[in-house]
């Protein structure tokens, strides 16, 4: 009991208050777990202790950017038959970006045009994770500059009179970067343009062109052309040649979004490219062994991200707690079971709003309840996706279905698609 706080947040990054020296990143969150009883008998999972559990990552001052949070378990066993367990992952607050699941943009800081990152003619910026962003097309006075590109940024877009001209994005940090997909937005107020996308790799001069020719004409708002990539690269360039006639002499682009994730693959990598995620690492389990832990409330919140390690793993929660920030991820073999107790009552469990984003790689199943609500979230189902019989796709929710063709179809009751949901 008590007020107090259990805390593991990793370091910070080197900072010289007298020099203005930056250097390092932050340090990773530890763990935290307490399984307790309480002597009163209380059904509170926080029995009479009030403070906070805080396992924040580390900030680098260089970059502004947190390492991986650590993880929270708390267990009340008071009742054998009952217990009542939390898992958390929560980071350091930012301002919140809603990003898919198993990515998250690469510009994770909005700029602004006072940002010194940004160049005199508003048509280069280098954002703080070592992206630099150019373009050859002239903007008009007073029009959108490439700062209305960037996700979070939506009252604003980047327009041009030129005729022609490309954007390029060039990754400084040293190594090729696994590029799941682009996203692109046209602005549909303005002329037409078809496109042309070209990625380069650090071993690949002549580069492969991943999407040829593909026109905006009539488009109709927000609709978002998804770009799949699926390589590592260095260099991502965008060509751009408005559409004949001519009608208000600018070409619009609303959003321009690159996302990143470790390669999609049958069975779980070795690696990852997603460094600021927590991990669930299951020591001394015998290889062929599944391991299930049970979380009555899995919470993931404030730009958190959580993964697991190792193969036929589940999780089974039935109350999931999020800010719409976080997200999860499932690998090969891996298993989220969201379903609510069918035994119970409480018919409110069984369509509550999904909270966090989630990405279902290939072989990795998800459970959830049967009737499914989302707001500002991104899903993308690779593998298997559970019975479903209401899908409820409110503003800002991407639904994604990305399975094979082998697969056979999902089988959803009823299906509704609010104004800003994507299906």
């Amino acid at each position: 009991q008590g007020e107090g706080s259990f805390e593991v947040s990793g370091g910070d990054g080197f900072y010289s208050a007298s020099t203005g020296e930056t250097s390092g990143g932050g340090g990773a969150g530890g763990r935290i777990a307490v399984y307790f009883t309480n002597k009163f008998n209380s059904t509170q999972y926080t029995a009479h202790f009030i403070g906070d559990y805080v396992s924040f990552g580390g900030r680098s001052p260089a970059t502004g950017i947190s390492a991986g949070p650590g993880t929270v378990f708390v267990r009340n066993q008071t009742d054998p038959q009952n217990f009542y367990s939390w898992l958390m992952v929560n980071n350091q607050p930012w301002p919140l970006l809603t990003a898919p699941a198993h990515i998250r943009p690469l510009y994770s800081r909005l700029l602004d045009w006072t940002d010194p990152l940004v160049s005199a003619d508003r048509l280069t910026f280098e954002n703080k994770d070592g992206i630099i962003f150019t373009s050859t097309g002239g903007f008009p006075a007073g029009g959108g500059t490439l700062t209305g590109l960037i996700p979070g940024n939506d009252a604003a877009d980047y327009y041009t009179t030129s005729p022609s001209f490309t954007m390029t994005l060039q990754f400084l940090n040293g190594y090729d970067v696994y590029i799941d997909y682009l996203r692109l937005v046209p602005t549909c107020n303005r002329d037409g343009f078809s496109y042309t996308i070209t990625t380069y790799s650090s071993t690949d001069s002549n580069g492969a062109v991943v999407a040829t020719a593909t026109n905006t004409s009539d488009c109709i708002l927000n609709i978002t052309h998804n770009v799949p990539i699926a390589r590592f690269v260095r260099r991502i360039v965008v060509s751009v040649t408005r559409v004949q006639p001519v009608i208000y002499g600018v070409v619009g682009i609303a959003a321009f979004e690159v996302y990143y994730t470790e390669p999609s693959s049958p069975v779980q990598q070795f690696y990852s490219t997603q460094p600021e995620s927590a991990w669930i690492v299951l020591k001394d389990e015998p290889v062929g062994t599944s391991s299930v832990i049970y979380a009555t409330q899995l919470s993931i919140t404030n730009d958190a991200k959580l993964r697991i390690d190792g193969a036929n793993v589940s999780i089974v929660s039935t109350d999931l707690v999020g800010d719409n920030s976080g997200s999860m991820s499932l690998r090969a073999s891996q298993v989220l079971d969201a379903t609510p107790d069918k035994t119970s009552n409480d018919t409110d469990s069984q369509d509550k709003q999904f909270p966090f984003s989630l990405f279902v790689d290939y072989n990795a199943t998800f459970f959830p309840s049967l009737w499914f609500t989302c707001n500002h979230v991104n899903y993308t189902i690779r593998g298997t996706l559970g019975e479903l019989d209401f899908l409820n796709l409110g503003p800002g929710c991407y639904f994604d279905i990305q399975t094979p063709v082998t697969r056979p179809s999902y089988d959803i009751v009823r299906v509704q698609i609010k104004p800003g949901g994507h299906l």
